[in-house]
């Protein structure tokens, strides 16, 4: 299954006697990232490994850009050179 296509949604069987019923796996996945503290706990400033495909690559960069998980090298600059445009020590920004 590509990585950029939505999860399926599957007939799941009970009973012979009930009819199935769906699973959006979709959902469920995206409600075990929610509740498991992925997006906290994975570092999304480095590539994947394995990578990516490049059209696959661009696409997660774009996502995580947007997602505020991932910024530009214009960003990072900004952000390194902000402490000390308002005259704080970078040290104290930094562990």
């Amino acid at each position: 299954m590509p990585l950029r296509e939505r999860l399926p949604i599957i007939r799941l069987p009970l009973r012979s006697t009930d009819p199935d019923i769906p699973l959006d796996l979709q959902v469920v996945i995206d409600q075990c990232y929610r509740n498991g503290g992925y997006d906290e706990d994975i570092d999304y400033s480095v590539e994947p490994d394995p990578s990516l495909s490049v059209e696959d690559a661009h696409w997660a960069d774009t996502l995580l850009h947007e997602a505020g998980q991932r910024y530009n090298t214009a960003d990072l600059a900004w952000c390194l050179s902000a402490p000390r445009l308002y005259g704080l020590q970078s040290s104290v920004l930094v562990s």
